[in-house]
């Protein structure tokens, strides 16, 4: 957020407010949120992922008929899931995606990582464990296990 601001400011926008919402808030705090904003601006940057876009949404939809247009980041850019059921709620809004090229070597050197052959990350094997559904007491790591497969 510093650097939005210093961006702003560097290009003669105003920020009327700022409001900081933690990841997934509760209803009470997008509420909270909401109020504050009440009486300010007609739009919001909101630079969020897809949980808290989708919360912000539903505080709109649950809210007096209030527009408040936002212009938000690639965290719900292209996922209907995060607007589905408050369409209402995101009409006129704006979400910026950076245009990035599918990178099929990646996916190659990705998918073929194993926590036994992928030693430069410590998290590695957890995320592992996690993406798989695995129980650290139970399972033996062969190499057969492959990521990207059902």
């Amino acid at each position: 957020m510093a650097a939005f601001r210093e961006e702003a400011a560097r290009g003669g926008v105003c920020v009327a407010r700022e409001v900081a919402l933690r990841a997934a808030p509760t209803p009470a705090a997008v509420d909270a949120a909401l109020a504050r904003l009440a009486r300010g601006p007609q739009v919001a940057v909101c630079w969020c992922e897809g949980r808290t876009a989708r919360a912000l949404l539903a505080g709109l939809a649950r809210g007096p008929r209030r527009r408040l247009r936002l212009v938000a980041s690639d965290g719900w850019a292209d996922r209907r899931d995060v607007v589905q059921g408050l369409e209402h709620a995101a009409l006129h809004s704006l979400t910026l995606r950076i245009r990035s090229p599918y990178l099929n070597n990646f996916d190659r050197h990705y998918l073929a990582l194993k926590p036994h052959n992928n030693s430069r990350n410590p998290w590695f094997q957890v995320f592992h464990f996690e993406l798989l559904s695995l129980d650290y007491d139970t399972i033996v790591i062969t190499s057969s296990v492959r990521l990207g497969e059902p």
